[in-house]
């Protein structure tokens, strides 16, 4: 190879080396500057400034990073105005429940919802249905603005209770004109209907929203907007849902409210019934009492000449059942006494070591005929209550007579009186049957009896417990029962001590 030519490709090479150097430099510097704008752009878009772009038409190296990062940039600015809007349109669940927490009123809750949807919402016309029950026989729909045409054609209101029921499953508000392509619910033919009715009151858009709490749907509320208005929106939809909820939970509340207030009066009136019942028939059963012991009374005495001894033994056990009847009319008639007020007590000071000292011994001998140890223990300084001594002594009696009958041969009741502050009590604790945990709640019931009494064939009326915590109540005292089944049970009787000036 000649000089010349070696000279010649040393250049071309320095030349190609040359150009490739500076084609890479260029590069280079385009890339930096492109790097550096797309850097730009994501410091603005950290920012906050969520409208910042990059020029990607002329980036060339970087160009598909450029249109990522503006698509980014949209889609987050899209997501930050939804949330900018959803945060806005928290005002709107937040109005319906200012409108319905202390509403207890089904109208007033329906009228106050769709006057804050309208407000709220921008809604031009708002229907309001609530379903029927056993309450509220016909249901009933509020209309804003409440126009004589108001109310929708039953077959409509079939339709979206239908439909309606179907969507609160589904978690869902309905928009139509339907854009979302769900038509298994509202097909063309019903929907044509909706429009039909509709667009002649100047509704161009329509959300479908469900009231519903739990499993249960109780109405539909329908939020219509004219022509002229923006449609409707994906935050709208979710917080018109909301609102759907808390209205559906709020009417729930207010029927299981209704239903107890029901439930409570015909009871009360049901007492009222029983309670008029027994102290009618009590008062005519005294009648012919009073005949047969005062016959009995002239026979013993007698008035209708001298009787053979076994008369004499037979009327006795007359005698005996007439005085068990009429102890049985009395405590048939003290709790209504008591609830009506009807006799008036007799308050006096009244130590209660002699009330329960007579109340034991009554009960001595049925305790001895039962094999049953009945003692008491009462301390040696009186105890001075206020009160009416001969309700307080059936109230004692009662307690102690339940104690000694439902306590096996070879059992005790123990009759005891202790101060506790400013309060006497009085506790009778037995060793007898006692009563089941699920059946203490009920004892205090009037002729209620527990089953382990009933199934052993032990006589009462159920009223005892009844009548003594009816005359505790009316002496400002209370009645406390423990119990365990098959070991026995304790009753306190508690009532205020007396003053000295009392």
């Amino acid at each position: 190879m000649t000089p010349v030519v070696i000279v010649l490709a040393a250049a071309v090479v320095a030349l190609v080396v040359g150009t490739a150097a500076v084609a890479v430099s260029r590069r280079r510097r385009r890339l930096h500057a492109e790097v550096a704008a797309v850097a730009a752009v994501m410091r603005r878009l950290m920012a906050g400034h969520g409208d910042a772009r990059v020029d990607d038409a002329a980036l060339i190296d970087l160009r598909e990073v450029g249109v990522a990062l503006n698509d980014l940039a949209v889609s987050g600015e899209d997501a930050a105005r939804r949330e900018e809007e959803r945060r806005a349109l928290a005002g709107v669940l937040l109005s319906v429940n200012r409108q319905i927490r202390a509403e207890l009123d089904f109208d007033a809750i329906a009228l106050g919802t769709a006057l804050t949807m309208r407000d709220e919402l921008a809604v031009d016309h708002v229907w309001l249905r609530v379903f029927s029950d056993a309450l509220n026989p016909d249901g009933f729909v509020v209309t804003v603005p409440d126009t004589d045409d108001g109310a929708l054609p039953e077959p409509l209101g079939r339709l979206f209770q239908r439909t309606s029921v179907a969507f609160w499953a589904e978690g869902r508000v309905a928009r139509l004109p339907d854009t979302e392509g769900r038509r298994s619910l509202i097909g063309p033919d019903d929907e044509l209907g909706i429009w039909l009715e509709l667009a002649p009151r100047g509704v161009d858009t329509l959300l479908v929203v469900p009231l519903g709490a739990g499993d249960e749907v109780l109405g539909y509320m329908l939020l219509g907007r004219g022509p002229s208005a923006p449609r409707w929106t994906d935050a709208e939809m979710e917080a018109a849902g909301e609102a759907g909820a808390a209205v559906g939970q709020s009417l729930a509340n207010v029927r299981i409210i209704a239903r107890e207030y029901r439930v409570s009066v015909e009871m009360r009136e049901i007492d009222r019934q029983k309670t008029e019942l027994v102290s009618n028939v009590s008062h005519e059963l005294r009648t012919p009492l009073t005949a047969i012991e005062g016959y009995v009374e002239m026979l013993r005495d007698g008035d209708y000449g001298d009787l053979p001894p076994d008369v004499d033994d037979v009327l006795e056990i007359v005698e005996r059942g007439a005085t068990r009847l009429r102890e049985l009319i009395e405590n048939l008639l003290v709790p209504s006494r008591a609830e009506s007020a009807a006799v008036g007590r007799v308050r006096s000071r009244v130590d209660l070591r002699g009330v329960i000292d007579d109340a034991v011994t009554l009960l001595t001998p049925e305790a001895v005929a039962g094999s049953v140890a009945l003692r008491s223990d009462l301390g040696r300084m009186p105890v001075h209550v206020v009160g009416d001594p001969t309700a307080l002594e059936r109230a004692v009696l009662n307690v102690v007579s339940n104690a000694v009958k439902f306590t096996p041969a070879g059992g005790r009741v123990v009759v005891s009186l202790v101060v506790r502050g400013a309060l006497a009590v009085v506790v009778v604790a037995d060793s007898g049957i006692g009563i089941g945990a699920d059946e203490q709640a009920r004892v205090f019931d009037r002729f209620y009896r527990a089953p382990n009494a009933s199934g052993r064939g032990i006589r009462g009326t159920g009223l005892g417990l009844a009548i003594t915590r009816s005359i505790l109540e009316d002496h400002g005292g209370a009645v406390r029962l423990a119990s365990v089944e098959g070991q026995g049970t304790t009753v306190e009787l508690t009532i205020r001590v007396a003053s000295p000036a009392e």
